[in-house]
């Protein structure tokens, strides 16, 4: 029996190398050298705004700080993953050679969101990978501040490609366009990512569930996830 389509994830990019991702995909240097000029207008997004008082700071392991944000923050999204400083610690930290880097973004001595990030080789690119992005949709100021610090980040590691995925509401939307990142087109030939979802189980054992959220659930556009959420990174 087949699952339900309930949407396609999209993949938002930014290119930060233009040559090397040309030199890596046609093996032409030349024409390198061409893309590295033209694709300079594209690699920077909108500065964030400095005057705002955000601490940032690299998390080495979730506390209660990330409860409390996700209690908070969570009911904003319709269908959301409940991020628990348990389960992300041993999803990021509790394994051995970790390879991700998390950011947390504070003010008042209140978190304001996180970002985990890590680089991936693949292709002959260093892929600067979003694992997870957890912000207050009311707060886009520090979501802004913590791409732009993530990106910093891995520049300096090497990134030549910044990506993501994520199935996220509009104020995300808006602030990957504001940094500079594309959403990646659905073309022939593009993996893309599908979710996909069986209602067996709750139609068929509590049915009084499947009536009650049952549409709810279906609706693509209410679900929040990220690389996070999946084995992809």
């Amino acid at each position: 029996m087949g699952g339900t389509h309930l949407l396609t994830i999209p993949v938002f990019f930014k290119v930060l190398d233009w040559r090397r991702v040309v030199r890596a995909k046609l093996r032409s240097n030349f024409l390198a050298q061409i893309a590295g000029v033209l694709g300079r207008p594209f690699q920077q997004g909108q500065a964030p705004d400095k005057r705002t008082e955000f601490t940032l700071q690299e998390v080495q392991r979730f506390e209660s700080s990330l409860d409390e944000l996700s209690d908070r923050v969570s009911p904003r999204f319709g269908i959301c993953v409940k991020r628990e400083s348990s389960l992300l610690n041993w999803r990021y930290f509790e394994r051995p050679g970790s390879p991700y880097s998390v950011f947390s973004i504070s003010s008042g001595g209140q978190w304001q969101g996180y970002i985990v990030v890590r680089l991936l080789e693949k292709w002959g690119l260093r892929l600067g990978t979003l694992v997870d992005l957890f912000f207050d949709p009311d707060c886009a100021p520090a979501g802004q501040l913590l791409l732009c610090h993530a990106e910093k980040q891995l520049r300096a590691s090497g990134a030549n490609v910044l990506w993501g995925l994520f199935a996220a509401p509009q104020t995300y939307q808006k602030l990957f366009r504001k940094t500079g990142f594309f959403k990646a087109p659905q073309l022939k030939g593009l993996r893309r990512f599908h979710f996909v979802a069986d209602f067996v189980t709750i139609d068929g054992l509590r049915p009084d569930l499947g009536r009650r959220d049952g549409a709810f659930l279906r609706q693509g556009e209410q679900w929040f996830l990220s690389l996070g959420d999946t084995d992809l990174a």
